[in-house]
């Protein structure tokens, strides 16, 4: 990877865990993850790679459920879910997780709660990413 490509990987992370509101080791995390089920190393997660981690971690799936997770995450169609694309459906996973908490938390006490109030604690500083 060229300096400037690291530079711009540096700009896009540190985007991307300030949307979430993530502290450095929460998006060390998110890239962990996503490197364990990369196992090629190629920065895509193969319909293959899918499977083999659902195999090791028990569940049982058939080719036409993995083929459907992917064309749900898909969004450039490659057949493969990219690092973008990845940190795309784990931000949609993040908003809905919120709006369910304040909707759980508003109907069940009556009052009203805001967003902030139902986010983990917020992280707002730079991130150093390192390959």
């Amino acid at each position: 990877m060229t300096c400037q490509a690291k530079r711009c990987c540096k700009l896009v992370l540190h985007s991307i865990g300030a949307a979430l509101e993530l502290r450095p080791d929460q998006l060390q995390a998110l890239q962990a993850a996503f490197r364990a089920v990369d196992r090629n190393h190629n920065g895509f997660i193969s319909p293959a790679e899918l499977k083999s981690i659902c195999h090791q971690h028990g569940l049982k799936v058939r080719d036409a459920d993995i083929l459907r997770v992917i064309q749900a995450v898909d969004l450039n169609h490659d057949g493969a879910i990219s690092y973008n694309e990845y940190i795309w459906i784990v931000m949609e996973i993040y908003k809905l997780a919120v709006r369910q908490a304040i909707q759980a938390s508003h109907s069940s006490s009556g009052r009203s709660i805001n967003r902030q109030s139902a986010r983990p604690t917020s992280y707002r500083g730079g991130y150093s990413h390192r390959h």
